[in-house]
């Protein structure tokens, strides 16, 4: 199935129903004319891709492979858990699998009263965490200084690498990297230095990499939360968990939990259909599939013609 029509379907699934009783057998009903116009919501689902979407460097846009494991520090227990528990539920809509108590955490979610003096020092602390020097892995220094510098009530940095497709093993070379399996017959370790991509099938139209996530550091500021519902708050926290956000993207023209900060337009509940049918797009698509120019264009294509029908307004949930 193309993505077009995968974004379609999840907008379609998370769509509100119609409430307007029906009439009884027998009455005639006039009908208004209903003029859909396709091309409209073609071109606000690219705006909307173009605004969120922000992967690493020239890479493709990542996404989970398989098990997230999510941990928040600095809460009451149950808050903690409220927002993990919530947050997991969006991962098994996903499709992916959330770790069992004791996990090792992929997904950590700090709350502090000094964000930008936190993200500091976890950067001082392990630069090579948050800047691997690999091909594909992160945003580079002018952003992972943005991150630390910014003041935003929530700031993010994920971490992704270039994967086999199939197997999701490291399909580049990262600074330290060494895999004794590679050693050759003749005692030769030069193979050990690089990952192969093996790959079971040769295609011209598919590649055999894909890129995952395998970090994503968040920072939430308490000084800029305290309003919010915990029910908002997680669901802000899963847009940008499962999905490389840009933190600067201009969304207000759309109903999006991501204006959960902006004053200027209503306060999203929680996820929109808008956020549900990306990420469900995301995590459906065939992203190993090649595409001809960009591939968040190719992911917003002709997707949100189904975001609403014609009477149905195109901010609307």
């Amino acid at each position: 199935m193309s993505v077009a029509a995968l974004f379609a379907a999840a907008l379609i699934s998370v769509a509100p129903q119609d409430s307007t009783p029906s009439t009884s057998l027998g009455e005639p009903v006039e009908v208004e004319d209903i003029i859909v116009n396709g091309r409209r919501f073609e071109e606000a689902a690219a705006r909307y891709v173009g605004a969120v979407a922000n992967p690493a460097g020239s890479r493709g846009l990542a996404r989970w492979r398989s098990e997230v494991c999510v941990s928040v520090a600095n809460l009451q227990p149950e808050a903690a858990q409220h927002i993990i528990d919530r947050i997991s539920a969006v991962a098994i809509d996903l499709g992916l699998t959330p770790g069992d108590p004791g996990c090792k955490p992929n997904i950590i979610i700090s709350v502090t009263d000094d964000p930008s003096g936190l993200a500091a020092s976890l950067v001082g602390q392990s630069f090579r965490s948050f800047h691997t020097g690999g091909s594909g892995t992160d945003q580079g220094r002018a952003k992972l200084n943005a991150f630390i510098r910014d003041e935003r009530p929530v700031r993010w940095w994920h971490l992704s690498y270039p994967g086999n497709a199939e197997t999701g093993e490291l399909a580049v070379r990262l600074p330290g990297f060494y895999d004794a399996k590679g050693m050759m017959a003749d005692g030769s370790d030069v193979h050990a230095y690089a990952p192969a991509v093996r790959t079971t099938s040769a295609s011209r139209i598919r590649s055999a990499i894909s890129d995952f996530l395998s970090q994503v550091i968040i920072i939430v500021d308490t000084d800029e939360v305290g309003s919010l519902s915990l029910d908002q708050l997680s669901d802000y926290l899963s847009m940008v968990a499962f999905a490389q956000i840009d933190p600067a993207g201009q969304t207000r023209e759309f109903s999006t939990i991501l204006n959960l900060f902006d004053e200027t337009v209503a306060m999203p509940a929680g996820l929109t259909s808008w956020d549900k049918a990306y990420l469900s797009a995301l995590y459906q698509s065939d992203l190993t599939r090649i595409q001809i120019g960009n591939q968040r264009s190719a992911l917003a294509a002709a997707a949100l013609a189904a975001k609403a029908e014609a009477d149905q307004p195109m901010s609307g949930n």
